[in-house]
This record gives structure tokens, sequence and C-alpha cells, in this order.
């Protein structure tokens, strides 16, 4: 039996922690994002092998692995599996793919053994996952919220209070580079830094239904400029991409990676070329995670 599911790529603008919990149902962030149509797409199987792949490629999967072992000890059933994901976005980039894999995963094992768990409690499992492992906060609940999404309040599916603006919106999204998440995410320093701006960010949203993709990267902008965390890379790409009309960008939290809504896609796409910089066109998605039936 082969179980496939999918869950969207993602991409956090901006982002604060105000607490620190020991309990990973309790621990996440604040801030928001957007969701990609592009996602990863997870196989699941039962095998002994146990093996996790990427794109084909035999990878640790560390945050896959965990959420293997955390179904296991949940329902008491030894798990055996290969799970397989699929996707066009980097690991490392700041595009939820550890989020997105734990979501997949924690979906198909829960389909491949009958168990029938609430999603919510699924969703629960993917998000303790990258908290145990610092690859993410918040990935996991603005994964399965859609669309351009805020987290107003800490901790996982169940404790975070959570609001969506719908958005079809074609952007090109530039990978530079990749970044370590969980260096960041365990310093103190860069956390005081991304926590005090993240707020300042946040407090200066007044009416949710007003925003748009423009409001939503300049509010990433705004963040990307105080957190400490815009590479030199990054800063220069951006002064290239003002200097040429295209205001409309920002960074991917955590990865050197631009996040574009052209005004001219033609002019965007020969500047990306030019600069051989690799890069995917996709459309905000509202589609949730599921089961590909």
């Amino acid at each position: 039996m082969t179980i496939y599911s999918w869950a969207p790529g993602h991409t956090t603008l901006f982002f604060a922690v105000p607490e620190q919990f020991d309990q990973p149902e309790k621990m996440g962030s604040i801030g928001g994002g957007i969701n990609f149509e592009k996602g990863v797409t997870t196989k699941l199987e039962k095998d002994m092998s146990n093996s996790v792949l990427w794109n084909s490629q035999n990878i640790n999967g560390i945050v896959t692995r965990t959420v293997i072992s955390l179904f296991g000890k949940l329902t008491g059933k030894e798990i055996k599996v290969k799970v397989s994901h699929e996707s066009e976005l980097g690991i490392g980039f700041g595009f939820s793919t550890s989020g997105a894999g734990a979501i997949g995963t924690v979906l198909g094992l829960n389909e491949l053994f009958n168990t029938q768990f609430d999603n919510t409690d699924l969703f629960e499992l993917a998000h303790k996952a990258e908290i145990i492992n610092h690859t993410g906060l918040g990935s996991v609940v603005g994964q399965i919220t859609g669309g351009i999404e805020f987290r107003l309040s800490q901790g996982g599916p169940k404790l975070c209070e959570t609001k969506s603006v719908s958005s079809n919106a074609n952007l090109v999204i530039a990978m530079l580079g990749p970044l370590s998440t969980a260096d960041v995410l365990t310093s103190e320093n860069h956390m005081k830094l991304v926590t005090s701006s993240g707020m300042e960010t946040i407090k200066n949203i007044q009416n949710f239904q007003n925003i748009t993709i423009k409001s939503a990267l300049q509010m990433g902008r705004q963040f990307m400029e105080k957190c400490g965390l815009m590479t030199e890379k990054v800063k220069q790409m951006i002064k290239e991409l003002d200097n040429i009309g295209e205001r409309f960008s920002s960074m991917a939290m955590i990865g050197e990676a631009l996040i574009i809504f052209p005004q001219n896609r033609n002019q965007i796409k020969k500047w990306l070329n030019l600069n051989k910089i690799h890069f995917l066109e996709t459309n905000i998605s509202s589609i949730l995670p599921h089961v590909i039936k």
C-alpha cells in the first residue's frame, strides 16, 4: 500500500518569540507569512529500510524521523516505512520544506496505519518535531492556515490563534543560498533582535482585511531591515531590484532567498538570468495539507 500526501511550501516574512516555553505545544512564534502553490508531495509505504528520500536522494531527514518516532510512541506501533519527499523547492532557503515534509509524513502515517486521528492532533506532532529539532517555530501553523497567514499567539495548532487573507498573486522566488534555521533559533542574541523587530512589525498592523501581497511584503521588508538576519548578498539584490523599479520584495525567513511580487515579469526574469540566480514562479495558495486520494 502506498499513500501520497501534500503540503504547501511557505515562507515567514516576519516573526517574534515573546516567551520561551519548555512544552512544544506552547512554544511557537507569532508573525506572518505566505503559502505557496508549489509544495512538497510525500509518498509513504511500509518498508523495513526506514529510509527518507528527498527528490530520490537519501537524506538524514531528522524532522521526518522525529515525526515517525512520535507517531510510534502515540500509537504503540512499530513503524517501519520508506518516506519519499518530492519538491521543486530547495532545502534551507526558508520555504518551510521541513514543515511540509513533517505534515505530509504524519498525514500519510495516519492513513497508512488506519489510526484515524483528527488532523489537529496530527499537525500537533508535526509542530512538535519542528520544535524539537529547532527547524521551525511557526511554519506548521502557517502551513495549515493557508493564504497570507498571520499567527497572533504562540503555540502549536491547538493553541495558536491565526488569521488568513486569500490571494492568488503570482510570485517569483529567487534562491541565493541556504541558511541554518537552527543556528538562528538557538542564538539568544539573534532572537532578542528578531523578537523586538517582529513585535514592532506586528503592532503596526491596523486591519487584516486590508492586507494585500504588496503590504505583506512591505511588512517583511521593514522586519528584514531591522532584525539582523539580512545577508550582504540579499541586501545587494534588494538594492538592485529597487533600482529597476521592483520594490515589492523581501527575504524568506530563514534563508538566503527573495520573495518577489513582480511589476514587470519579463524584466525580473531577465535580471535573474543575468545574475545567474535560480528561481521559480508560484501562486499564493489557500489549499491546505491533505492526503491525495
